[in-house]
């Protein structure tokens, strides 16, 4: 008995020894810290500022749990990042937009910081072959249906921009219609219409236009002194002049024509950068990979 009473001791003294090994080897290790949630505003599935957010949202998915949000584009994402109430943590937005935002609601006040320019978007002007004229400056106001992409969008904002750096604009009357149902209108071919869009090279509408419907479309030139003039009230320019080349659109340009180009920016809600100091670090990091790749 004795014997037994003896082992027993033992084996508690020994499974409280590891015990107290296992919990102190236990409060050695660092606690896992959980990851930052970061909710991206970007536009509709497909759109180049969707696909872009997949992609930071790819590179980030070790350090910030990003949850890409969609949207109408620009003018919902800056909507969603008021002082008041922010929806978003961060945003892609076109620099037009934010200067629109700001010339009319100039008490309302964005929570914001801009962290950088993703990359540079180009103005198109895609018309059926009704259209005789080569440059927008040649169409009279009246002459052409001119269609803009739906209330909200990059390239509705645009053309309101335009059109009040220029009231010539304001004159084409233009309406607004789905990207899809302009498109058809387009090739209804029942008047001489056009489509203006803003884009980055590459994106899915007019690549659509460019594989399928050559023969029946075309791009048109875009260029305005007025608009690449330096805007007083933001002292700097919005616009500056480009190029859309033979090769992105080979079945819709017979040569390289000018156009113009602006901003899609990156914006992160000033509290959150504020919270997540190793966040926002971890986020520049690969602002600047996605800079850096040129493909």
């Amino acid at each position: 008995m004795k014997c037994n009473y003896i082992l027993l001791c033992l084996a508690c003294v020994s499974m409280t020894i590891v015990t107290a090994n296992a919990q102190e080897s236990a409060s050695a290790r660092p606690a896992t810290k959980e990851k930052p949630q970061l909710r991206l505003c970007t536009a509709q599935a497909g759109n180049n500022y969707h696909i872009a957010g997949l992609r930071i949202a790819k590179a980030l998915s070790n350090t910030i749990d990003v949850k890409v949000v969609e949207t109408k584009g620009s003018w919902e994402n800056l909507e969603t990042m008021s002082a008041s109430r922010p929806r978003c943590d961060a945003i892609l937005a076109q620099d037009d937009a934010v200067a629109l935002h700001q010339f009319q609601n100039e008490e309302s006040e964005l929570a914001m910081d801009r962290m950088t320019t993703l990359f540079e978007e180009k103005t198109h002007l895609l018309c059926n072959r009704k259209v005789t004229a080569e440059k927008l400056s040649d169409i009279d106001p009246g002459s052409v249906a001119i269609f803009t992409n739906e209330y909200g969008s990059g390239s509705y904002i645009t053309w309101r921009v335009m059109s009040k750096l220029n009231p010539r604009y304001r004159a084409h009357n233009a309406t607004e219609k789905g990207l899809d149902e302009a498109l058809l209108s387009l090739l209804d071919n029942q008047q001489p219409a056009c489509l203006f869009y803003v884009s980055r090279q590459g994106g899915k509408t007019l690549n659509r236009a460019n594989q399928n419907f050559g023969d029946r479309l075309k791009l048109i030139e875009l260029k305005d002194q007025r608009l690449e003039q330096r805007v007083d009230r933001l002292k700097r320019k919005l616009y500056r002049p480009s190029k859309i080349e033979r090769s992105s659109y080979p079945n819709l340009v017979a040569d390289s024509i000018e156009t113009l180009s602006v901003n899609a920016v990156f914006f992160l809600n000033s509290d959150w950068k504020a919270q997540h100091p190793q966040g926002t670090k971890n986020l520049s990091d690969t602002l600047l990979d996605v800079l850096s790749d040129k493909r």
